[in-house]
């Protein structure tokens, strides 16, 4: 396919996946950080609340 086809799929909003090799596709900056962060309790507190009827662990 030649790179104006491509282009023109592409910006025509079109599934470009089937053209794309993606055997040795890497995701940058997919390391895992460690963050810590500092909230006063009644923002834990609300958290929880939210997040407990979503069965969403906090």
């Amino acid at each position: 396919m030649k790179a104006e086809d491509f282009d023109r799929k592409f910006d025509d909003g079109e599934n470009i996946i089937e053209y794309l090799d993606l055997t040795k596709i890497k995701r940058s900056n997919s390391e895992e950080q460690t963050i810590a962060f500092e909230f006063p309790s009644w923002i834990i507190e609300a958290l929880e609340q939210e997040s407990q009827p979503r069965d969403l662990p906090l």
